[in-house]
């Protein structure tokens, strides 16, 4: 109990009930591992060492834990609040220059808005991630997607397929970008702009032809030719849907 790593190890104690999803358990180590990290520090402050490590900034590391406890546990309005707390008392402090915590900070607060059907602020947490982080891929792909299903939510179709084209445009082999792809194509497709959205699902059976939006691109695009009257190019792309998904439930159709 007097150990001076006793902060770190209930953290990570912590991050293994995390993973194993068992919630409670976790948030209740993360407590503990940020309480005793905060007395760590102020001893540390009284007796002026200097310590720069992962050490230094466990409890930030243990409030953001927390928090994702709390999202994951439905608790979305405490969740909400710790991590604008977090964000904040980052923002005071030397470990803003810490990127993997503030996109993590950025993304669980977007989130957290995101499932309580706040969209604007969803919206506003997610841009404000990409423009910080413009050339970060576990900032901007995150961002992009899930601006776009705010955006769409919000019924602002134009807007949705904007985000979701240059996330598949920026990061074309990123798993999101071929379900950003999919539902950009799908919005073409219901507007009726068939040649954009060939284009579009072309790209989700290019580049991503074994997901779980390969097949249904695939056959979207044999219907955009037969929803133009263009048989011939119907038949040569329900074909190549065969070929390349002859056991997917579609086939028969």
């Amino acid at each position: 109990p007097t150990s001076p790593w006793r902060s770190e190890l209930l953290y990570f104690l912590a991050e293994g009930y995390y993973y194993f999803k068992k919630y409670t358990e976790a948030e209740a180590y993360y407590l503990q591992a940020y309480e005793w990290a905060q007395m760590s520090s102020n001893l540390r402050n009284i007796r002026k060492i200097n310590v720069h490590s992962f050490h230094s900034s466990i409890a930030q590391y243990a409030r953001l834990g927390r928090a994702f406890c709390l999202y994951h546990s439905g608790r979305l309005a405490e969740a909400e609040t710790e991590f604008k707390a977090l964000l904040e008392a980052i923002a005071r402090t030397a470990i803003s220059a810490d990127t993997v915590l503030i996109v993590n900070c950025f993304l669980g607060y977007g989130y957290t808005f995101f499932n309580q059907k706040k969209y604007l602020e969803a919206l506003d947490v997610f841009e404000a991630c990409i423009k910080q982080f413009p050339a970060l891929s576990s900032a901007v792909v995150p961002g992009l997607y899930y601006s776009g299903l705010c955006y769409f939510r919000l019924t602002y179709y134009g807007q949705a397929v904007d985000a979701w084209v240059l996330l598949m445009n920026q990061y074309p082999l990123e798993e999101k970008a071929a379900e950003a792809a999919f539902r950009a194509g799908d919005l073409y497709f219901k507007a009726r702009e068939y040649q954009k959205a060939i284009a579009t699902f072309r790209f989700v059976v290019e580049k991503h032809p074994n997901t779980q939006f390969g097949p249904s691109a695939q056959a979207l695009i044999a219907q955009c030719f037969y929803n133009q009257k263009k048989f011939i190019e119907a038949i040569r792309e329900y074909q190549k849907f065969l070929d390349l998904y002859p056991s997917d439930l579609q086939a028969n159709g």
